[in-house]
């Protein structure tokens, strides 16, 4: 096969399958703009395969080359017949293209072979004029045009100036001989993009959309925290409206309530439309892009606003997000297109992102709601705190007037009246003197619990083993004579606020070094290590221990396992502990085994993750 036998091939196929696609187009949705494409491609169509036959059953008859010519012939009238469904001629053009078409016809039947140049002229002049106007005129009509709509008239627009130079290059062939290298050529060009522009792969198709939908995201995307709702749906009309290319645009709202269609327009104020009187509402209740066409008089008509002389249509999409219906985005379209379903295909996609800012719209306003309900909590909170701390330094300044009052008065009474009151005065004297000692002692507890959730934390680099250390040297230093055995692993620091881990470890070593008294070598000892981003420190002894049947009220306030008799203390010192580590965001167990000992762990922030992290 030589290089022109291949170029004639893929023109031909070209052209053939063009002729497919709007046949098969034409047969789902017939109407009169799809049945003009396929009677244009159809003229080629025909010729090409009459050709075909010719040449294969070796036929010779110039009743078939006719009509093979007259096909031909009338492609510019044909051209003009299909572009009227994507751009406006002049009422006479068409005419006089069909008044031309029938002289060429008669005079190609009427001439000799071949037909003399006089001739010849003005039919090849009528021929590239009327095709060349068409080719311009769909050019003029990519200026309105957007997205896929666009890149296909831009492609049909070519393949008809490419159709009107390869028949004038073909024309001066007879003049020219070298110019007729060029037609195959300029067929093949005019065939692919005819196919391109009428016939586009999907994947091209999403290209041509991408650039309409990610502006569209990009303009739309800043109303979801910069605007009000009014505001939001009215913008959503108007960006509708720059991305399909139409004057006209409108996002429908459902309102439940009352049962209607509130659409925010380009320009006036929202209007209300009933489901029965909506030309959107069929997109809204079945859930599809499609297209609905005003019949004024017999059905659905336009407000008043948008009525004119000649019916109009309404693409419209519905707006959904998951299984909630918002909605509709609709424009207004004067004319018929061929491409409507490229239009309905790229409103579908503006359809879906309009469903996602209305969405992120009322999750900002429902975060913003929790967050001023969140800040109208916490002042409350606040002040609550603060009463309550008033509260607490009041009781406990009252509470320890009278508390000294019993304590001063009873050491008085057994200094000065001892004697008298006996062994038995004497003993329930120091009982009472005790007791207010314990209530002061509660009392200073209470106190420190309720200001670790009120005072401001200093958080920094604590060497929580150091801390350790010095609370065990205070312990020993105020029982000598106890022999205890402290062993630590030199844990990592922890970020913290060091004065509330201070209290928390001699919460938890006072308790070890109290429930441990009954052994005469007891053994206690402090590490922990790092673990997921976090510190694990314990706190562990072989003391009496605890039944793990009552874990869960190890650290609630006034709780004790062991009475006052055995073990002295309030019951607030693992209440605190738990109070300090929730504070850093950290946690508090224990593990105990009755008789064998008991061990605490928490955890604290590691200050290694922490400086990695003010790092970046």
């Amino acid at each position: 096969m030589t290089a022109v036998q291949l170029l004639q091939v893929l023109t031909n196929i070209s052209f053939l399958l063009v002729f497919a696609v709007v046949v098969i187009r034409a047969l789902r949705r017939p109407s009169r703009e799809s049945i003009d494409i396929a009677l244009f491609f159809g003229a080629p169509a025909i010729a090409i395969t009459q050709g075909w036959v010719v040449q294969a059953l070796d036929i010779h008859s110039p009743f078939l080359s006719l009509i093979s010519g007259a096909l031909i012939l009338a492609m510019p009238l044909l051209t003009l017949r299909a572009i009227q469904g994507f751009t406006d001629l002049p009422r006479l053009v068409v005419p006089a293209a069909a008044v031309a078409w029938a002289a060429s016809a008669i005079a190609l039947v009427a001439a000799p072979s071949p037909i003399p140049a006089p001739l010849l002229v003005p039919i090849l002049v009528g021929f590239v004029g009327f095709e060349a106007y068409a080719g311009l005129a769909v050019l003029r009509a990519t200026r309105r045009a957007h997205g896929v709509t666009q890149r296909r008239l831009q492609l049909i627009g070519a393949g008809t100036l490419l159709l009107a130079l390869a028949i004038l290059v073909a024309g001066l062939g007879a003049v020219l001989p070298f110019a007729s290298s060029l037609t195959l050529p300029l067929a093949l060009a005019c065939a692919l993009a005819y196919l391109l522009g009428f016939a586009p792969p999907a994947p091209l198709r999403r290209a041509w959309q991408a650039p309409e939908v990610f502006e569209f995201v990009r303009r739309t995307n800043r109303l979801v925290g910069e605007a009000g709702p009014e505001l939001v749906h009215s913008t959503l009309a108007r960006e509708l409206a720059t991305a399909m290319g139409e004057t006209e645009a409108g996002l429908g709202i459902w309102q439940p309530e009352r049962q209607v269609l509130r659409f925010w327009r380009v320009q006036g104020k929202p209007i209300d439309r009933p489901l029965d009187q909506s030309l959107a509402a069929r997109s809204f209740t079945e859930q599809r892009a499609m297209v609905t066409v005003e019949e004024p008089g017999k059905g659905k008509v336009l407000p008043p606003d948008y009525r004119r002389g000649a019916p109009q249509h309404v693409l419209a999409a519905p707006v959904t997000v998951g299984a909630r219906r918002l909605g509709v985005v609709a424009i207004l379209v004067s004319k018929s297109s061929t491409f409507f379903d490229d239009d309905l295909a790229l409103l579908t996609l503006l359809a879906d992102q309009s469903g996602v800012v209305l969405e992120h719209r009322r999750l900002f306003e429902e975060v913003h709601g929790l967050n001023s309900t969140l800040e109208h909590n916490v002042s409350e909170l606040r002040a609550l705190n603060d009463e309550l701390g008033a509260f607490a330094y009041s009781v406990s300044h009252d509470l320890r007037a009278p508390l000294r009052s019993i304590d001063g008065f009873s050491q008085i009474l057994l200094e000065d009246k001892g004697e008298a009151l006996g062994d038995d005065g004497r003993k329930n004297l120091e009982r009472v003197r005790a007791a207010a000692t314990r209530m002061g002692t509660l009392i200073d507890d209470m106190l420190l619990l309720s200001r670790l959730t009120r005072d401001e934390m200093r958080v920094g680099t604590v060497d929580v083993t150091a801390l350790a250390r010095g609370v065990v040297d205070e312990l020993r230093a105020r029982e000598p004579q106890r022999n205890v055995e402290f062993e630590s692993n030199g844990a990592t620091p922890a970020k913290a606020d060091e004065r509330l881990v201070r209290i928390a470890l001699t919460n938890l070593l006072g308790n070890s070094w109290k429930f441990t008294r009954e052994r005469k070598l007891a053994h206690i000892s402090f590490g922990g290590e790092t673990r997921n981003g976090e510190s694990v420190f314990f706190v562990k002894d072989d003391g009496v221990g605890f039944d793990m049947r009552y874990a869960d009220k190890l650290f609630g306030a006034f709780q004790r396992l062991h009475s006052t008799t055995e073990f002295e203390g309030t019951g607030i010192g693992l209440a605190t502990v738990q109070r300090i580590v929730h504070r850093h965001g950290g946690r508090v167990w224990a593990e105990s085994v009755v008789g064998k000992g008991t061990t605490f762990y928490f955890t604290l922030p590691s200050s290694e993750v922490a400086t990695h992290a003010a790092g970046r």
